[in-house]
């Protein structure tokens, strides 16, 4: 390759990444508004400690760690299946396509969704400061009402029941972070399917901050695992003296990260993940949103994330994390943001090729 053509490669590669940006206007502009509320908040609340923006940049390391095992699979395929000759070539001309046709779409979502995750997660740290939880009496009535008197972790625990079963519900719960990060990146360097992407990205930011960010607030409450350290309340005291005597027998994570949340909340401490919130449920609300993800993309995903979701959904009242309303609440609203910013990015982006 000459010195022209290097320059002229050079130069493709930048129009591409500056157009990467350009098509992300709506993504980066929201994530920028809702930082400058994050800055405004704790301002006036006096809490600018919790204004840390680089919380999360363990994230492109994953999102690294995504594209090495992505372009591992690619070699293997071609190695074992494709074999063509010239091999060395063929896969470097393979890597250096992918780079240049997926590179330029991600780098904006790999910029900006550790800002905004670190941006919710300091909201979440400021739910009790701008509304004190109150509504964790009103959310374990309602779960009652609703299941006909009956707690909803009393109806998991007798149709799951033993510590095996709780501990496998512990893994699929567990695996919400695995499954939450390698879905962003998914759609992150996904190029096949513009609309389903621009329409996850979008509905992603959307449902956490509206949802966990602003309803969050409005209707603030801990949890079942939380409400009698914070109130003194023992309606859950049973489910959790059971959660324990389980992981006597196999361990339960859940226990063991609920009281690492707590030490941060009671010490002020912010490090990832820390904030205490239970309604809405976004555990529920993007595993939904993985699970629409899935089923626009191919009946295989679809299934799984499918099952996916409803593990989260059962496994959020089981380990003692939230009330059935919680869930409840999250599946309707997701959908309805999922429906509204498909039909905004439906006005933008032509239509998807039909799911495999």
């Amino acid at each position: 390759m000459t010195r022209i053509q290097e320059a002229e490669a050079r130069s493709s590669l930048y129009r591409e990444l500056l157009n990467g940006f350009r098509v992300h206007i709506p993504f980066i502009a929201y994530i920028l508004c809702y930082m400058a509320l994050l800055i405004m908040v704790a301002y006036l609340q006096g809490r600018t400690e919790v204004i840390r923006f680089n919380m999360y940049d363990v994230l492109p390391i994953g999102s690294l760690i995504f594209i090495l095992a992505y372009f591992l699979g690619r070699t293997l395929n071609i190695v074992i299946v494709e074999r063509p000759a010239g091999m060395g070539r063929y896969i470097a001309n393979d890597i250096r396509q992918h780079i240049r046709e997926r590179l330029p779409i991600a780098l904006p979502v790999m910029v900006f969704l550790p800002l905004f995750m670190s941006t919710f997660t300091a909201f979440k740290v400021l739910i009790p400061v701008n509304n004190p939880y109150s509504w964790d009496a009103t959310f374990a009535a309602l779960d009652a009402f609703i299941h006909g008197g009956v707690q909803p972790w009393q109806l998991t625990h007798a149709l799951i029941n033993g510590p095996q079963a709780t501990f496998y519900v512990n893994f699929a719960y567990n695996a919400w972070f695995f499954t939450m990060f390698t879905v962003i990146n998914w759609m992150a360097f996904s190029i096949e399917k513009p609309r389903l992407r621009m329409q996850f990205l979008l509905a992603f930011i959307m449902t956490w901050s509206l949802l966990g960010s602003g309803l969050g607030t409005l209707l603030s409450s801990v949890g079942p695992c939380y409400l009698e350290r914070l109130t003194g309340a023992d309606t859950y005291a049973p489910l959790m003296a059971h959660l324990h005597q389980l992981s006597e027998v196999r361990p339960i994570w859940a226990l063991g990260t609920q009281d690492m949340l707590w030490n941060s909340f009671s010490s002020k401490e912010i490090i990832l993940g820390s904030g205490i919130s239970a309604m809405p449920s976004m555990h529920v609300a993007s595993a939904l949103l993985f699970a629409l993800v899935g089923c626009r993309s191919n009946w295989v995903f679809g299934t799984i994330l499918s099952v996916f979701f409803l593990c989260i959904l059962v496994g959020s009242v089981h380990l003692g994390w939230h009330y059935a309303v919680d869930g409840y609440v999250s599946i309707v609203l997701t959908l309805v943001i999922w429906w509204a910013v498909g039909r905004m990015v439906g006005r933008l982006l032509p239509e998807d090729p039909a799911p495999a």
